[in-house]
C-alpha cells in the first residue's frame, strides 16, 4: 500500500469524525435554542441588524526594490504576490500589477523590464502621454 493511499484514508477518517462532531454540536445548539429562546435587548438587536461599513483596504508594506539579483527574485515575487492578495482593489488588473512591479525595479532589472515592455506600449498609454506612471 502506498504512503499516499494511507494518508488519503487517514484524512477521510478524520473528515468523517469531524463531520460527526459538527452534527452533534449542531444538535446540541438546536436543543439549547429550543429550550430557552434567545431574545436580544433592543440595542443588541439594532447592532445585529445594522450594516457595518467595510474597513478600508490595508495599504500593505511594499517589498524592497529588486535590482536583478537572481537569488532574491523568488522572494521579491512572493512579496509582490502577497501584496496583490492583500490589496485586491489596488491591483484589479494585470496592467496595474505590472506597473507596480516595474516601480519597484532598479538597475539591471529595470533595464530588462524597459527593453521587454517597450513592445507593450499599448498597456501603458497614460505613461507615454504624461511621460511618467502614477
Amino acid at each position: 500500500m502506498s504512503v499516499l493511499y494511507v494518508m488519503i484514508v487517514t484524512l477521510l477518517d478524520y473528515n468523517q469524525t469531524l463531520t460527526q462532531q459538527v452534527s452533534q454540536l449542531t444538535g446540541q445548539v438546536a436543543a439549547l435554542l429550543a429550550a430557552s429562546p434567545l431574545t436580544l435587548p433592543p440595542a443588541a438587536a439594532a447592532i445585529r441588524t445594522a450594516v457595518l461599513p467595510r474597513s478600508p483596504e490595508s495599504r500593505g508594506t511594499d517589498p524592497d526594490p529588486y535590482s536583478g539579483q537572481p537569488g532574491l527574485f523568488r522572494g521579491f515575487l512572493f512579496q509582490c504576490t502577497f501584496m496583490f492578495q492583500q490589496c485586491p482593489g489596488r491591483f484589479d488588473s494585470d496592467a496595474a500589477k505590472i506597473r507596480y512591479i516595474c516601480g519597484l525595479l532598479r538597475g539591471r532589472a529595470l533595464q530588462w523590464a524597459e527593453a521587454r515592455l517597450s513592445n507593450m506600449r499599448h498597456m501603458f498609454p497614460h505613461c507615454l502621454r504624461r511621460n511618467r506612471c502614477s
